[in-house]
């Protein structure tokens, strides 16, 4: 009886054996598995509801100044041109509306929707929304950050604007014109940005190195 129970407590010890390192290779593997499939970190600098709204009323308003102008344009052509003679103040009037309604107010509307936007930061680079597209801008393209400098006449320390070497929007090069004097894509970064510091700080350390590079 003794030589049986030693070789069942023999096998049990086995068995145990067995399934534990059962348990901790699976153990090993789920965990290697996670750390792999583990998403990048991506930091969300955003600001506050405000500006959103601010952002939104900018962008209805670009909207509603082109089809008020197109609605204003189709009226006027219909009373001026249409069996009737041509006169010059009729067509300056015509393209006053368009340039007015159709050009110049939705880029104004648009320049000030964006001029401050929400930036998301990862291992990449920096990724920001303009209208319905989003952006990407790769450390390495980063050129400058300096403290703006609207038109040249003072400099506002609350406030910063990144010259980039990226393929951004003509209204990007607007804010580098009017901001840094230059006319190339640039962010502007205010400090009421969430972690404005650690932003700062980071595109910083990117500008170092690209400057190094050079």
């Amino acid at each position: 009886m003794r030589g049986r129970k030693g070789k069942f407590r023999l096998a049990s010890a086995c068995w145990k054996l067995v399934l534990s390192r059962r348990f901790y290779s699976r153990s090993i593997i789920r965990f290697s598995v996670g750390i792999t499939l583990k998403p990048q970190m991506t930091k969300k600098h955003t600001y506050g509801l405000i500006y959103k709204i601010t952002s939104f009323f900018f962008v209805t308003m670009s909207v509603v100044s082109v089809v008020s102008g197109l609605f204003l344009l189709y009226v006027h052509i219909n009373y001026f041109f249409v069996g009737k003679e041509v006169a010059m103040s009729s067509v300056l009037f015509v393209i006053g509306i368009f340039l007015a309604c159709i050009i110049w107010s939705p880029v104004a509307f648009v320049f000030m929707a964006y001029l401050l936007t929400d930036i998301d930061i990862d291992e990449k680079g920096l990724s920001l929304q303009f209208l319905w597209k989003r952006f990407s801008v790769e450390w390495g393209e980063f050129s400058s950050i300096k403290h703006i400098k609207p038109f040249g006449l003072f400099t506002n320390k609350h406030s910063y604007i990144v010259i980039v070497n990226s393929k951004l929007t003509f209204i990007h090069r607007i804010y580098g014109l009017i901001y840094s004097g230059a006319y190339r894509p640039a962010i502007l970064i205010h400090r009421n940005i969430r972690d404005y510091d650690m932003l700062i700080k980071d595109i910083s350390v990117k500008v170092k190195k690209n400057l190094k590079k050079q």
